[in-house]
C-alpha cells in the first residue's frame, strides 16, 4: 500500500494519489504546500520507482540544495533504488551481512580500527568488502553503509559529483526516510 503520507527533513509531506495530468508523466511536486501526486495508473514496480523518486528530489533539490545536474540525478536515483530492489533488509533499516550494489556483493567486516582514515566506514574495492568500525549505532552504520554505496555509485558513473559533502548529505536523506517512515512499500509486490 502506498502512503498516504511521508515524513521527510523533519516535513509532513501529504502524497496524492490521481490520475496523470497532461503536462506531467509521473509525479508533481509543490514543495510550498508540502505535497507530491504521484499517478497511480501505471505498473505499480513504476509507480513505486517515482515515488521513490518524487520524495528523494524533493529532499535532494528543495531542501540539500545539491549541486545534481538532471542526467547526475536520474542516474543516482536509480541506482539508490535498485540497491533497495537488490536488497530488502535495507527498506526496513536492517543491514544485511552482504550488500548488492551495481552487480557486485560486498561482505559487511567490523573492525576496531580502520586503516589510515578517521572514519566509521571504508569500501575496499578490491576485496568486495565495506569495513565498519565495532560498536557502531545501528543507525549510524546504516548512514554509513549507505555513505560508502554512494561512493561506490558515484565513483563508477559520475566522479565529477564524488565529494563528500554530496554523498553525507545523500546518505543522511536516505537513514530519514527509512528511519521515520514504513518504507515496506517498496518491497511489495
Amino acid at each position: 500500500m502506498l502512503p498516504e503520507n511521508f515524513k521527510l527533513l523533519g516535513l509532513d509531506i501529504k502524497i496524492i494519489h490521481s490520475e496523470r495530468d497532461a503536462d506531467h508523466d509521473y509525479y508533481t511536486s509543490d514543495y510550498e504546500k508540502c505535497e507530491i501526486s504521484i499517478f497511480t495508473e501505471y505498473a505499480l514496480e513504476r509507480v513505486k520507482e517515482r515515488l521513490f523518486s518524487s520524495l528523494f528530489f524533493f529532499a535532494i533539490h528543495s531542501h540539500l540544495k545539491l549541486n545534481l545536474d538532471d542526467d547526475s540525478y536520474v542516474n543516482l536515483e536509480r541506482m539508490i533504488w535498485a540497491v533497495f530492489r537488490d536488497n530488502p533488509e535495507l527498506i526496513k533499516g536492517e543491514i544485511p551481512e552482504k550488500v548488492r550494489v551495481l552487480g557486485l556483493e560486498y561482505e559487511m567486516i567490523e573492525k576496531v580500527h580502520l586503516d589510515s582514515i578517521n572514519a566509521g566506514g571504508k569500501m575496499v574495492f578490491s576485496d568486495l568488502q565495506i569495513h565498519f568500525t565495532t560498536n557502531l549505532n545501528p543507525k549510524v552504520k546504516y548512514v554509513i553503509l549507505w555513505h560508502e554505496v554512494i561512493h561506490e555509485i558515484i565513483d563508477l558513473c559520475d566522479e565529477k559529483h564524488d565529494n563528500e559533502q554530496n554523498i553525507c548529505g545523500i546518505a543522511n536523506v536516505i537513514g530519514d526516510m527509512v528511519f521515520n517512515n514504513d518504507m515496506s512499500w517498496m518491497g511489495e509486490k
